[in-house]
């Protein structure tokens, strides 16, 4: 009873406090240090205080093996995906790319831009591969986070995988990091405007390598095998 009350009357003003509150480290980061590190603690304190507030608990299974960096993958289910992952994955440096409709609302889109993260045009599939070939954050360790179905799913079902997330992994040479989010669906889908609090599961694959792969044929194949293990991975306990 106590978490569904502090999902009504907490989560929306915790994400705009929390939304407007860091945009001054940020700023600083930005204009001085320019730390990678702080830039994701800096992230990492908004997704705790906004899952904090949905109410709902986690339970992890498997772990993060490899220092990375990774492309992240995950299926795409709610509003509340972004804040468990920055909860999960702890100390990974990661970044994320997102919907260009989130970087014209003011605060939020310096806040995302100094966050690391980046706008990608799921409409403009040419434009934004060349985008994504172009990230240098892998060569300073950063890794990025990617939602491969291009939107909340509607149902709860996973839907087809792109292979933009495939394609990046094998161009810059890093493994793909498989997740599997359980139970968010049921927290947080889309269409509704408060969170309800949830039981949810994330369960962590094993890094799936890149070695040897270099073609679009390739990044098919390791899309289809990334998607396989994502719609297959049996849920945590609950």
């Amino acid at each position: 009873m106590i978490r569904k009350i502090r999902s009504y009357l907490l989560f929306w003003p915790a994400l705009v406090m929390s939304t407007l509150f860091i945009f001054v480290p940020l700023l600083i980061n930005k204009l001085t240090f320019r730390s990678s590190k702080f830039t994701s603690r800096v992230n990492r304190f908004w997704g705790k205080t906004v899952f904090w507030a949905s109410g709902s608990t986690i339970t992890i299974k498997g772990e993060i093996k490899g220092d990375g960096p990774f492309v992240i993958v995950a299926n795409h289910t709610s509003m509340l995906d972004i804040a468990v992952a920055l909860v999960v994955l702890g100390n990974v440096d990661f970044r994320f790319a997102s919907r260009p409709l989130f970087f014209k609302i003011p605060i939020l889109r310096q806040d995302m831009l100094w966050g690391g993260h980046f706008p990608l045009d799921r409409d403009n599939p040419r434009k934004s591969l060349r985008e994504l070939y172009a990230l240098e954050g892998f060569k300073r360790g950063e890794s990025l986070m990617m939602f491969p179905e291009g939107t909340r799913s509607l149902d709860g079902e996973i839907k087809d995988f792109d292979g933009g997330a495939a394609a990046t992994a094998i161009h810059h040479g890093v493994p793909v990091l498989p997740m599997r989010f359980s139970g968010l669906y049921d927290a947080f889908p889309k269409g509704k405007h408060f969170p309800r609090p949830t039981a949810i599961s994330v369960r962590i694959g094993e890094p799936i390598l890149t070695d040897g792969l270099n073609s679009m044929k390739d990044a098919g194949r390791l899309t289809e095998k990334v998607q396989s293990w994502v719609s297959n991975a049996v849920e945590v306990p609950r």
